[in-house]
């Protein structure tokens, strides 16, 4: 941003009143934006990532058979998504990549090296969550409960996250689009960013 005349703005000073009115207009705008957030959102993720984990655990036979399908699980997005939250906390896929000390899980990647798929699957189980999936440590079937808690639990914990990390990208780029708007009402012209070049 610049200012039209290329020249400084008047220095603007805010009164104790002027302050604490536009704190209050921020904390009603943000209780109005949190609390009209529709539920859908929420609801919709859930079911996606409920259906996720229920293929999750079929495929692998309540996760039995968690090796002999970890190639398939692994280049599917959505079931290593289900992948990564099998552990207890679950497991980002940067943090995955340096547990397992490999710079790219591509397909590609996955498919010309077993030992890679071998690390990732050793580094889930050393994580599972033993409270979600009380059978795989005792060696035992679960029960028609355990598996359906194991299943809602699981798609609770990624569709909370994905609402969260969605409400706070679209919450920063509000806030940005409204700095931008009251820096050009203040009589700043914006500017394209400028280009870095290296030689």
């Amino acid at each position: 941003m610049t200012n039209r005349r290329f020249g400084f703005l008047p220095t603007t000073v805010w009164s104790h009143d002027q302050l604490e009115a536009d704190r209050l207009h921020a904390v009603e705008w943000f209780r109005r934006e949190r609390l009209e957030e529709p539920l859908e959102e929420y609801l919709e993720t859930f079911d996606e990532v409920q259906g996720t984990m229920e293929h999750l655990l079929e495929s692998t036979v309540d996760l039995s058979l968690l090796e002999d399908q970890a190639l398939e699980i692994l280049q599917d997005r959505a079931l290593r998504e289900g992948f990564r939250y099998l552990a207890g906390p679950p497991i980002s896929l940067d943090d995955l990549k340096t547990l397992v000390n490999s710079n790219s899980l591509s397909s590609r990647t996955l498919r010309l090296n077993p030992d890679l798929v071998r690390r990732l699957v050793d580094t889930i189980r050393a994580g599972l969550d033993r409270r979600r999936f009380p059978w795989v440590s005792e060696g035992r079937e679960p029960t028609p409960d355990e598996r359906e808690a194991a299943v809602v639990a699981s798609a609770a914990l990624i569709a909370t996250q994905r609402v969260a990390t969605s409400r706070r990208n679209l919450g920063k780029q509000a806030q940005e689009e409204h700095v931008r708007e009251v820096l050009i009402a203040s009589g700043l012209v914006e500017v394209p960013p400028c280009r870095t070049y290296t030689f």
